[in-house]
Formats: structure tokens, C-alpha cells, sequence
């Protein structure tokens, strides 16, 4: 029998990785300790950092790669505009804090993982005694809505990240070597967000390229509909509804207790536009627990008919759960 293909990709900001404290305490502590600033709290770098980041997106979209501005810019202007309105008698802003900013949040100095051991959590999605049991291929990618930084971030957790992004160097770059992230397709790239379906398009096409470059002949067919595609990710606006509309199969990741009903409108769009009715998240945490019945991947994520979305609050359960096929994953909980 044919294995299937599996190309699973991941959301970065709130899945893979978050911030270690809220971002506008970070920002007052780095001001206040590095550079004395005085003057204000949390809640006003807050409010400010919500104006800042507004005009700057309204005026130069997409972290300003299309006039040549580039994230690192955008972001400078971000950070100083936050904090001009907040000195004391007109005072400039240290030419030092953005910069301190920037280089924090490119790293683990600024962020921390949902999910300890993120790169055994990864690697067991390719292991020879999991996954490629189930599968041909396998391509592990990240699609998110963000500036050039993200591969920096997942580097800087351990990952081994492949240098494999929308738009990159020919797949040679690539070839005969193995990742924990295959892909990156990243919105500053692409020149689109979630939930446009051309980032999700961007990526099945980055995922070509990966097969290509492992000199598999099936790849030449292309991610179709022998594949599984899935993707995992925290929001349901862009995450969800983004999966859905390109035709892979969703999971949400509620990492916070009644965010599902503070959603239920967007559920409710979400089932009546991909379901033409009343269809709830498949809710793997009981499959998890469920000690009479074990079900395995295809019988939640099939791989013909419309796409299916599910809702987990572990993302080490699911990939748990998932790399068995759902074989005695209520032991791995």
C-alpha cells in the first residue's frame, strides 16, 4: 500500500515560541534599566507601542520591504515612536534602545517556548520509528504572518533551521541535508498574511522544492492530494480559517481557558463558509484520553473530502498523538 505524504507547518509567534513577559514590560524594564528612563509605566509603553505600530503598518506596510525600508527600519521607527511621546520635556529617545529591542526580540532573550524541548518535540515528527511508519515524505515548514527575525529566534533555541525561505537561493542550498524546520514562509517574504490563501500556496510550492532537492521522483507531482497537509497554529482568525479556505486541515491551539467561547462568532463563520452548517473542532484532548478507543490519524485528518479543523491544548500531546497515529497516546499525555 502507497504511503501518504505529510506536509505539517506551524504558526511561529504563539505556537512555536512567545514572549518570556508581556512585550511592553520588557520594553519599559530594557528603558528603564539600560537607559534610566523614567516617567511611565507598562501601560502607557503599551498604549503608545499600539499607536506607534499602527501608523507604521498604515503608512509602510509589511514592515516597509516594498519601499526598501526593510523590518529592521520599520521596527526602529516603531520602538522610537513609541517612546518619543514619553520623554520628558521633548527629550530624543538613546539611540541605543532600538537597537537593544531589536537584538532582544531576534533571540531567546526575549521569548520563550509553550513547549519544552522544542526540537525533540519537531524531530519526533520525522522519526524513523514514527512518522515514517505513516509516511513517504515528510516536510515540516513554519508559515507566519512576520518580519525576517523568525529564523533567527527557532536558531537560537536549537533548532537546526533550514536557510529555505519564499523567494531564497535555488534548492541546492538545501540539498542532502537534513532540518528540523524545512521551510520558512514568512509574510515578508510572500507579500501576504494568513489568512490569504497565497501564503499557504507559497508554501506548498517551497515544499516542492524541499522534496525536489531530497531527489525524490514523487515530488515532481507536487503537493496535491495525496498529501496530508496540516497546520497547526494559535489564532483562529488567521490561523484556522486561513488552513481551511486553502484546503489543509486546521488545528488550534487554545493555549488559554474559555478562548474558545470568547471565538464562538468566528466559529461560527468558520463552520457555516467550510461546512455549510453546524460542525464543531474535533477536540483532540479527549481522543488523547480516551482509553477504550484509539483512533489514528486518517480516521480524524482524512486525506479525501473537506478539510478538517481540531483544537488541542497541548501542542506536545498532539505531536505526540500524532507521530504514533494515535496509538497508546493517552500514556504520552
Amino acid at each position: 500500500m502507497t504511503k501518504r505524504n505529510l506536509l505539517i507547518c506551524f504558526d511561529a509567534f504563539g505556537t512555536l515560541f512567545k514572549p518570556k513577559r508581556p512585550v511592553e514590560e520588557q520594553y519599559t524594564t530594557i528603558a528603564r534599566r539600560h537607559f534610566g528612563l523614567r516617567g511611565f509605566d507598562a501601560s502607557d509603553v503599551r498604549a503608545s507601542f499600539r499607536k506607534a505600530f499602527k501608523a507604521s503598518a498604515e503608512t509602510h506596510p509589511n514592515f516597509g520591504k516594498e519601499v526598501g525600508m526593510g523590518a529592521t527600519w520599520w521596527w526602529t521607527n516603531v520602538i522610537n515612536n513609541t517612546f518619543q511621546p514619553l520623554m520628558p520635556d521633548k527629550a530624543i529617545v538613546p539611540p541605543g534602545l532600538a537597537p537593544a529591542l531589536l537584538h532582544r526580540f531576534s533571540s531567546s532573550e526575549g521569548y520563550t517556548v509553550p513547549a519544552p524541548g522544542l526540537r525533540t518535540l519537531l524531530q519526533t515528527l520525522k522519526s524513523r520509528d514514527m512518522c515514517q511508519k505513516q509516511f513517504d515524505q515528510i516536510v515540516v515548514g513554519v508559515v507566519t504572518n512576520s518580519d525576517d527575525r523568525v529564523p533567527l529566534i527557532l536558531e537560537s533555541f536549537g533548532l537546526k533551521v533550514s536557510p529555505l525561505r519564499f523567494g531564497s537561493p535555488p534548492r541546492s542550498v538545501i540539498k542532502d541535508k537534513e532540518y528540523d524546520v524545512d521551510f520558512h514562509c514568512i509574510s515578508y517574504d510572500v507579500g501576504a498574511e494568513k489568512p490569504d490563501r497565497r501564503i499557504f500556496d507559497a508554501a506548498e510550492e517551497m515544499a516542492r522544492t524541499v522534496c525536489r532537492a531530497r531527489n525524490r521522483q514523487a515530488a515532481a507531482a507536487g503537493v496535491d492530494d495525496k498529501w496530508l497537509k496540516l497546520f497547526v497554529g494559535d489564532e483562529l482568525a488567521t490561523d484556522v480559517v486561513g488552513a481551511l479556505g486553502a484546503g489543509w486541515h486546521s488545528v488550534f491551539l487554545v493555549q488559554q481557558q474559555g478562548k474558545i467561547m470568547d471565538d464562538a462568532n468566528i466559529m461560527d463563520e468558520v463552520a457555516e463558509q467550510f461546512y455549510g452548517r453546524a460542525r464543531c473542532m474535533v477536540d483532540l484532548d479527549q481522543i488523547y484520553h480516551d482509553e477504550k478507543e484509539e483512533r489514528a490519524v486518517a480516521d480524524v485528518f482524512p486525506v479525501d473530502g473537506k478539510p478538517v479543523s481540531a483544537r488541542t491544548s497541548s501542542l506536545w500531546a498532539f505531536v505526540w498523538w500524532f507521530a504514533a497515529d494515535g496509538k497508546r497516546a493517552h500514556m504520552w499525555h
